[in-house]
């Protein structure tokens, strides 16, 4: 289920990189591209995260190097430059609870 939900809100690994800027297949996070994709698929980034990851967190034994690397896999995701902000404001325009 978390393969499925990190391919999902990340869409843009998996195609070129709209600007053409040669970045390992669109791994990059460009924003401006993306903006209708986040406002259509905000729930996979709040409330999904909530349910999936928060709801988690806090239950799972990091000392279990499996359980640290998923942790550690969901936050470089979430952290990639220009996403936080980008959600964010996404969030905010939909009226929705910003979580990150």
């Amino acid at each position: 289920m978390l393969e499925t939900w990190l391919s999902t809100i990340q869409p843009w690994r998996y195609r070129e990189s709209p600007l053409g800027s040669g970045d390992e297949g669109g791994s990059v996070f460009h924003p401006a591209p993306w903006e209708g994709f986040l406002i259509r698929h905000s729930e996979f980034y709040n409330r999904l995260f909530q349910r999936l990851v928060v709801a988690k967190l806090f239950r799972l034994e990091l000392s279990c190097s499996k359980n640290a690397f998923v942790l550690f896999r969901v936050a470089k995701v979430l952290s990639q430059e220009g996403l936080p902000e980008a959600l964010k404001a996404v969030l905010a325009r939909n009226l929705s609870p910003v979580v990150i």
